[in-house]
């Protein structure tokens, strides 16, 4: 009897072993997946002929000839929003420039105008030779009556053939730029 209580309570305690295991590897599958794509290629990716960093705690999603998204996986970003939200970057190569950058920007002021954004965020910078423009603002907030929320959507476009769009909170748009300005062009 004593015989068959140890084996029992050893199989408890393996599979209470087992189900922690699954436990931690489940919730953490993300941070995982970051740290096995990041050993596999690096810390760069290439979008058309950009090259484009993808820095720690950064977790590509998907990836193709023309086009990349990013996540940010860290489990210690300070989300405070009413509705928490990972940070997400999609990064595109256009097949053609833009024509004409100014009209662009002015075209997104008014799609932000009659969608009533109360705040509009925007950046001009430069990726490489190329001028990038920036414009968004808080969509969720203002267009979907998302209460407290401090996401933020942007779009950006460059003189070139790049095409960037961010998703995240307030807190997470200068990291956004800080990627963005790593970008560069393959000569």
């Amino acid at each position: 009897m004593k015989v068959l209580s140890r084996i029992v309570v050893r199989r408890v305690v393996i599979a209470l072993i087992i189900v922690l295991l699954a436990y931690i590897g489940y919730s953490k599958r993300l941070q995982i997946s970051a740290r096995i794509w990041h050993w596999k290629y690096g810390y760069s990716a290439q979008v058309g002929n950009y090259n484009v960093p993808v820095p720690d705690n950064w977790l590509v999603l998907s990836q193709g000839q023309s086009d990349l998204t990013l996540t940010y996986v860290s489990r210690k970003q300070s989300l405070p929003s009413a509705f928490p939200v990972a940070p997400m970057i999609t990064i595109s190569s256009l097949p053609v420039a833009v024509a004409n950058l100014d009209f662009w920007k002015s075209r997104q002021q008014g799609l932000l105008e009659t969608d009533k954004v109360r705040q509009v965020e925007q950046r001009t910078l430069m990726v490489g030779d190329e001028k990038v423009i920036c414009i968004g603002g808080s969509v969720a907030r203002d267009v979907f009556q998302v209460p407290q929320s401090d996401l933020i959507s942007l779009e950006c476009r460059s003189s070139g053939t790049l095409d960037v769009m961010f998703s995240g909170s307030q807190s997470e748009v200068q990291r956004f730029y800080d990627i963005l300005g790593e970008i560069h062009r393959f000569k």
